[in-house]
């Protein structure tokens, strides 16, 4: 696994605030330059390639189509938008493999996560799949803005990658080409004020829904239930609440909001029988027990500027929805129900709950290295990974570099348009 070599005054860079690192080195410049290249290099072959296909085939053919009752165009729309998320996920990882390598140190917990079943190995013992279920909500704490790349790439491993829709902050969706690529994405663009976001999420969630109904593609719904990063800002805004609510703070997370999670679960579970809830605990490596994500790790540090976390420590637990999860009682016949008071307390009390077991995860790394529970955390078989920063071999974790299978995968990150037309045509992905 390489970390980074330079060190300030004993430590690892990415151990040091930001603002208190030495200027970037000389001999860094020609990796930056080329990180600036490739990266901007593949968001616009990526957005082209959607551009083209979606205005210049897809929807002249749902127009020449429609009358007939033909739907070639909306399966070469979905289809396009498939493939240039695989292309955008299959960038993330390439970049990071090429200028800023980590791994995912794995672990996990429950009856759901048996590791013999989840890791797919070859025949070196290299993980090269995730077996997880088809459907899911994604649901995590939020650290550090990387958090939605590192696990868009670790369901690269699961085959879900193509079919992410991550909510996101509405602000974000005017930045030129990012932006605009996740809007054909159909990401959620949030205004976190649920006032503005009800009606939209009804509509958004419809549309997630009735694909999910229809289609055997995975379904995977990014929620960061805390709504924004824990910085000196947002830190004193959750303990006012919990002030105010009368209910301990967290420690290392911000209290969950459970409005926007309770009512998505309950919009698309009627649809999708078998959705399951993915939980995920992400600690990064560096960052001091209080301290904030964002003064040791931004996207510009990691990817520019060569400092990426030496493992991403992530811990999995996985609930089934309508078995596990007290959304609430459903209409069977489909129909939007309000949420009645107690119904709000049941699920507000149970996503409290989960983000406690965070902070106990997050303490417990910090005493020991490793978010693994040694009573509750499955042993994992296979070679061994160092233990956080305690350099201590765990039984109850794996290492998972992120990097591409295959180097022909090189192609997809620049959305060349092969892999996707055979993807069309016969219903396969390559």
């Amino acid at each position: 696994m390489t970390v980074p070599k330079t060190m300030s005054q004993g430590r690892p860079l990415y151990g040091i605030p930001i603002d208190q690192r030495p200027p970037m080195a000389l001999s860094r410049w020609p990796a930056a330059i080329a990180f600036g290249i490739v990266f901007t290099l593949g968001h616009l072959t990526c957005h082209s390639v959607q551009l083209f296909l979606i205005f210049g085939l897809a929807f002249p053919l749902r127009i020449l189509c429609a009358p007939f009752g033909i739907g070639l165009g909306r399966r070469l729309h979905e289809a396009v938008v498939r493939y240039s998320k695989g292309c955008y996920a299959t960038l993330l990882i390439l970049t990071g493999q090429w200028f800023a390598p980590t791994e995912i140190t794995l672990s996990m917990e429950g009856d759901y996560l048996d590791p013999e079943k989840v890791l797919v190995r070859d025949a070196s013992g290299r993980i090269v799949r995730l077996n997880l279920p088809s459907k899911l909500v994604v649901m995590s704490n939020h650290q550090v803005y990387s958090d939605w790349i590192y696990l868009w790439s670790l369901l690269y491993f699961s085959g879900h990658h193509r079919d992410v829709y991550i909510a996101l902050k509405k602000s974000l969706k005017w930045i030129p080409i990012v932006g605009w690529a996740m809007q054909i994405f159909n990401f959620l663009f949030l205004a976190r004020s649920w006032v503005h976001d009800k009606a939209y999420l009804h509509r958004k969630l419809g549309q997630i829904g009735k694909h999910a109904e229809k289609s055997d593609n995975p379904l995977a719904l990014f929620i960061f239930p805390e709504g924004t990063l824990v910085s000196k800002d947002t830190r004193p805004l959750s303990k006012k609440y919990a002030d105010k609510m009368g209910i301990p703070d967290n420690k290392y997370t911000l209290l969950p909001r459970s409005t926007g999670m309770q009512y998505a679960l309950r919009a698309l579970s009627p649809r999708v029988p078998d959705l399951y809830m993915l939980d995920a605990t992400v600690v990064y490596p560096g960052i001091p027990a209080m301290g904030y994500g964002q003064s040791y790790y931004t996207l510009r540090s990691i990817m520019f500027a060569g400092v990426p976390p030496p493992r991403v420590h992530v811990h999995l637990k996985l609930y089934h929805v309508k078995r596990d999860v007290p959304i609430g009682v459903l209409p069977s016949d489909g129909r939007e129900a309000e949420v009645t008071e107690q119904e709000r307390i049941a699920f507000e009390d149970w996503m409290r709950g989960k983000f406690d077991e965070k902070d106990v995860e997050f303490e417990r790394y910090y005493a020991t290295g490793s978010v693994a529970d040694t009573k509750k955390s499955h042993i994992i078989k296979g070679p061994r990974v160092e233990n956080g920063d305690a350099n201590v071999h765990s039984p109850r974790e794996i290492a998972l570099p992120l990097r591409l299978r295959s180097s022909w995968e090189i192609l997809d990150a620049f959305a060349f348009p092969g892999p996707a037309a055979w993807a069309f045509f016969t219903g396969q992905q390559v």
